[in-house]
């Protein structure tokens, strides 16, 4: 409405009338425009945030990045410090990611679901939760003490909830109803991402894992000693390798058959990852050979080393059902870059002589190039 008055009586013309009802319809235009400005600038803020997100989804395959750009998005455009993403693990949720809270608080926090704090809610139930004041919510979980007001959105992939986006606030009632419509765009977004990140990592971990010995497999094997042979080249260093061979496996499998055998390798796989250093990799390489990468290793030490494998392995029996406790020995071949090798096919070659020396030389023993 445009109203105008005067001290005067009979001021107003017809003229002056029809003057002023152009100008309310200018203004009435003007002000509708404004409006649609607005909710125009509003949406494509919208779609802005929404695609940064999206593209992040495509750019990367880690999670921590995807999770890090979500957040960084959320805080940067709505100016919300306080921001975590809570993942399930079993009965609970832990803090995958978050911003504005003290690591400690991030390490330690774990809610039990349908019990605690207004995620552990949202996870038992699949809806969204905003609490304008947490004063009021009873069984409001304090994070920061600073906090006036929650949203907690479900992160759901196929109807499962695998995890809460929660957002907060020092002021109460901070959220507007655009402002949870966008978080659940944002938490159905996250979702994509986290569930796109488990799929990824599970198809890695299965192109690079052995599935019987839960070792890495001759593929990642291969993938390592390029790179670790880069870096001994690089730095001047000792890279040594160990080609390990279980003794007489086929007579074992003859024996006591293949299911025995299968046990008796994730057996010595596990002896050798249970007496091998941090910084040594363990390998299937095929059949019943293992190999194992040490690097910045001489060659003195990785006899040393491999020595001790040999010597457990020996050393511990495994009960076989109704069998009883049977051992096994392994012969192993090392070969130390660069004294023995120039590269990686001559290391492996050399190290795979080095073993067949071993068994020639009546097996269970080390034996160098």
């Amino acid at each position: 409405m445009l109203n105008i008055e005067c001290d005067e009586m009979n001021v107003f013309t017809s003229n002056t009338v029809r003057i002023l009802e152009l100008m309310a319809d200018c203004l009435s235009v003007a002000l509708h425009n404004a409006q649609l400005y607005e909710q125009a600038k509003n949406s494509a803020k919208e779609l802005a945030v929404s695609f940064t997100i999206a593209k992040s989804l495509i750019s990367s395959l880690d999670l921590d990045d995807v999770l890090h750009t979500i957040l960084e998005v959320i805080r940067n455009t709505f100016g919300y410090a306080n921001i975590a993403i809570l993942l399930t693990d079993g009965d609970e949720l832990y803090v995958k990611a978050a911003h504005g809270y003290a690591m400690k608080v991030m390490k330690k926090v774990r809610l039990k679901i349908g019990e605690q704090g207004i995620c552990g809610k949202v996870a038992a139930t699949g809806k969204m939760f905003y609490a304008p004041d947490v004063s009021k919510i009873p069984f409001y979980y304090v994070g920061k003490k600073s906090i006036r007001s929650e949203a907690a959105i479900p992160l759901e992939i196929k109807g499962e909830v695998i995890g809460v986006l929660d957002i907060e606030s020092d002021k109460p009632d901070a959220f507007t109803d655009k402002d949870l419509r966008m978080f659940s765009v944002f938490a159905s977004q996250a979702a994509v991402a986290i569930e796109n990140a488990r799929l990824y990592n599970e198809t890695k971990e299965l192109s690079l894992t052995d599935a019987l010995t839960k070792t890495a497999n001759r593929r990642h094997f291969n993938l390592v000693l390029d790179s670790e042979i880069k870096k001994a080249r690089g730095y001047s260093r000792h890279l040594s390798l160990a080609m390990i061979d279980l003794d007489d496996f086929k007579v074992f499998n003859d024996d006591f058959g293949h299911v025995a055998g299968d046990k008796m390798l994730s057996h010595i796989a596990d002896m050798l990852k249970d007496n091998l250093r941090d910084t040594d990799f363990v390998a299937r390489y095929g059949g019943e050979e293992f190999v194992v990468i040490f690097p910045e290793t001489s060659h003195p030490l990785a006899l040393k080393v491999s020595e001790r494998l040999r010597n457990a392995v020996e050393t511990r029996q495994l009960n076989i059902k109704g069998k009883g406790r049977k051992k096994m020995t392994i012969s192993i071949g090392v070969a130390t870059y660069p004294g023995n090798a120039e590269d990686k096919v001559e290391l492996v070659q050399i190290a795979d002589r080095a073993l067949y020396r071993a068994k020639k030389l009546g097996k269970n023993r080390v034996e160098s190039a």
